[in-house]
């Protein structure tokens, strides 16, 4: 039938490419010792055992701050704002730290860090 030709095409696989293919140079892979991820507003943000946290947005261009002098153990984006809420170790054998970022503004080129309180645990 004349149909047959068309039918055929219509029901060829389509290739669609959403990424481009494209290897990391040296020294764009995260730290091995990442301790804590979370993603929000176009970012995967990672905390690690040396208290950083890292930023990778869409472009791939990696950023970190020190946010704590030992670990990052927790992260939370909140989703509807640039706020970060984060966990982490300044002193061992101390109760860890929550520290909120407001990733819109800066504090000498880090997110300006809004509060500081002790993590309790429920006992």
């Amino acid at each position: 039938s004349s149909d047959l030709p068309r039918m055929a095409a219509y029901l060829q696989w389509r290739r669609f490419v959403f990424f481009e293919k494209e290897p990391l140079g040296e020294g764009q892979l995260l730290p091995p010792s990442i301790s804590a991820c979370d993603s929000g507003r176009g970012s995967l943000l990672c905390g690690d055992m040396e208290g950083s946290i890292w930023f990778l947005p869409r472009s791939l261009q990696l950023s970190s701050f020190q946010a704590y002098k030992l670990r990052v153990t927790h992260l939370f984006q909140l989703k509807q704002h640039s706020i970060l809420v984060s966990v982490g170790e300044d002193e061992e054998g101390i109760n860890p730290l929550v520290k909120v970022w407001n990733l819109e503004k800066r504090d000498g080129g880090n997110p300006l860090c809004t509060r500081i309180f002790p993590a309790r645990s429920e006992e």
